[in-house]
Parts: structure tokens; sequence; C-alpha cells
């Protein structure tokens, strides 16, 4: 099968990636929005089930081929100071709306804190994954040269 040509030249393909970049992460966006505001509304987890269902494949696989070739950040490079503030502000997010759905601080805690050291742990396991990849290429670039 032949390789389809493109009509586009190197800065109109450049843009079109920032394009589809930001209307993905816009997407993201939403839908984290809207599950927020459902559960809010006091809608309940079987309301939700399919844009949270669509969230979590979208996230995983951008997550998992990031990994796969290396990518952390366009921004950034992995670090522990970071991987602890992202940890930190999820498990802000997840006590805060555990909180308001269910008027319990005990339990707006306790899966604020579970959800702290759940994602630090992702992080970090993540971070060892795309630093091994970078190695790799690394070394891949080293041996052709």
């Amino acid at each position: 099968m032949r390789k389809p040509r493109t009509v586009l030249d190197e800065r109109e393909m450049q843009e079109m990636y920032r394009i589809d970049h930001l209307g993905l992460n816009l997407v993201i966006v939403l839908l984290v929005a809207a599950i927020v505001l459902q559960l809010l509304l006091g809608s309940g987890m079987q309301q939700v089930t399919g844009e949270s269902v669509v969230l979590v494949i979208t996230v995983f696989t951008l997550i998992v081929l990031y990994a796969k070739h290396g990518i952390w950040d366009a921004d950034a490079r992995p670090d522990w100071r970071d991987n602890a503030k992202y940890a930190l502000l999820c498990g802000a997010g997840v006590g805060l709306l555990a909180g308001a759905m269910t008027g319990s601080v005990l339990k707006a805690v306790l899966l604020g804190a579970g959800t702290v050291l759940v994602a630090m742990g992702l992080l970090s396991l993540l971070m060892m994954i795309v630093e091994k990849e970078q190695r790799k290429l690394e070394e891949e670039l080293e041996e052709d040269v």
C-alpha cells in the first residue's frame, strides 16, 4: 500500500499539530469539567461513566505513547519536586470534590491523601520509564554517529 503524500510543508504540519494538540487539551479539560460539574450537581457515578471512560482511555493512551517515545513534557524534564507538586494538586482536587460531595471532612482528607500517594507512585514509575527510554534513544543516536 502506498503512503499518501502530504500537500503540507513542514511549517504547515507543525501548525496543524499545534492545533490538534490544543483541541485535544480542550477536550480533556471539558470532559473533566463536565464530570466535576455533574458530580457536584448530585448526579451519581452512573451518570458520568461514559465521560469517565472516554477521559481515562484518552489520557492513558497519551501517557503510554509519550513514555514509549521518551517524552515527558515539552517544557520540562522528569523531576521529583514537580511530581510532588502535581500529586499534591491532584490530592487537593480530589479532596475538595469528595468534601463537596459527601460533606465529610474525614472522607475528604482520606481520599485526598490516598490520591497524593497513588499519584506520586504513578508519576515516579512513569518518570523512571521515560528516563530509561531517553537513555535508550540517546544510546541509539550515539551508535549511529
